[in-house]
C-alpha cells in the first residue's frame, strides 16, 4: 500500500518532544525520528523520501548547527536543498542568527 503523505524527519534528543510532534503531525505526514544529528544524518543518507527536516539545536553527538551545515554542504542537491525548520527552546537572537547562517529555512520556539 503506497503512502502519499509527505515524509518528515524529526530530530530532537528529547523523546517527549519527539512524541509531542508526532502526536500532532502523524495524521498528516509520514514521520521518522532521530535522537541527534548523527543519527539523523544516517537516516537522511539512506532515505530519499524525506521532504522536510525539523531539528533541535542542542543535542549530543552532533548538534543542530553541525547537522544543518552538513546537509547544506552535501554534494547531492536533493539532500542539500531539503527544507529545514529549527525548533528549539533557546530564545536568544544569537541562536536564531546562527541557525539561519547554517542554512535553516525557518525557526520556531518550543
Amino acid at each position: 500500500m503506497a503512502n502519499n503523505k509527505p515524509h518528515i524527519l524529526i530530530v530532537d534528543d528529547s523523546r517527549v518532544v519527539r512524541r509531542t510532534i508526532v502526536k500532532f503531525l502523524s495524521p498528516y505526514f509520514e514521520l521518522t525520528e532521530a535522537e541527534n544529528g548523527a543519527a539523523a544524518w544516517q537516516v537522511l543518507r539512506h532515505s530519499s523520501s524525506i521532504e522536510l527536516v525539523i531539528t533541535d539545536i542542542q543535542m549530543p553527538e552532533m548538534d543542530g548547527y553541525t547537522f544543518i551545515c552538513k546537509i547544506r554542504a552535501e554534494d547531492d542537491a536533493g539532500l542539500r536543498d531539503i527544507p529545514i525548520i529549527v525548533i528549539t527552546s533557546a530564545e536568544d537572537e544569537v541562536t536564531r542568527e546562527r541557525a539561519y547562517a547554517c542554512g535553516a529555512n525557518d525557526f520556531v520556539l518550543k
